[in-house]
C-alpha cells in the first residue's frame, strides 16, 4: 500500500498514474500465487485446504478411518515438504519479505515423510 501511494504521489499525469496502478496489481497478483509461474505452488496450497475440508467433513459425520488419515497425513507431508522447500528457495533467490516468516516455519515444522 506504501508503495502505491508513493507512486501515485509521484504521478505527473495520468498515463503514470495508470502505471504506478498497473505495477502495483501486478506485484498483488504475484504475491497471492496468481501468476502461471506458481501454479504449483497454489495447487499444493489448494490440496493441504481440501485435505482439511476432507479431514473436518469425516469427523462432523463420524466416518474417520485409518487409511484415511494415513492417505492425508502423506498427502499433507508432500505438500508441506513441497511447500517448505519452494518457498524457502524463492526466499534466498529473491527478496521477498512476505514470505519469509512462512518460508520459516514451514522448513522448521515439516513432517517426516513415510
Amino acid at each position: 500500500h506504501i508503495e502505491l501511494s508513493e507512486g501515485i504521489a509521484k504521478a505527473t499525469d495520468l498515463n503514470m498514474l495508470i502505471e504506478v496502478h498497473q505495477t502495483y496489481l501486478d506485484r498483488i497478483h504475484d504475491r497471492c500465487f496468481l501468476h502461471p509461474g506458481a501454479h504449483m505452488l497454489k495447487e499444493a496450497i489448494n490440496m493441504v485446504l481440501s485435505i482439511c475440508l476432507e479431514v473436518y467433513t469425516c469427523i462432523q459425520e463420524d466416518q474417520v478411518r485409518t487409511a484415511a488419515l494415513n492417505e492425508w497425513e502423506y498427502k499433507f507431508a508432500r505438500c508441506h515438504n513441497f511447500l517448505a522447500t519452494t518457498l524457502n528457495g524463492m526466499v534466498k533467490k529473491s527478496k521477498l519479505p512476505h514470505l519469509e516468516g512462512l518460508a520459516a516455519a514451514l522448513i522448521h515444522s515439516c513432517p517426516q515423510l513415510q
